[in-house]
């Protein structure tokens, strides 16, 4: 931008303008420098931490002789309901309701 303000095609307003231009990429650069100090350093130990915690929770589970399993499935415990939305909505369809 220097190169630009002192090539002297601009008019002194603009040079003022152009001048301070920079400072619109200094938050998106900070914000790049946050994500890296992020992936570098605070996901690694919380990822530490989370392998830390999967661990302790299977020596637990070993310890106690259970598996970490799903229980079958059961259609039989859905309750079936007593009426729908759509109940009985095709007897209305085969007698034609009166014109009036």
């Amino acid at each position: 931008m220097q190169g630009i303000i002192l090539s002297g095609q601009n008019p002194p307003s603009d040079a003022a303008i152009l001048g301070r231009v920079w400072v619109a990429g200094v938050i998106p650069f900070l914000v790049g420098v946050a994500l890296i100090i992020n992936g570098l350093f605070v996901s690694k130990r919380q990822i530490e931490v989370d392998r830390q915690e999967e661990q302790t929770r299977q020596n637990r589970l070993k310890s106690a002789g259970e598996t970490p399993a799903l229980r079958a499935a059961d259609t039989a415990e859905f309750i079936p309901p007593s009426f729908g939305v759509t109940e009985e909505t095709t007897k209305h369809l085969s007698n034609p309701s009166p014109k009036r």
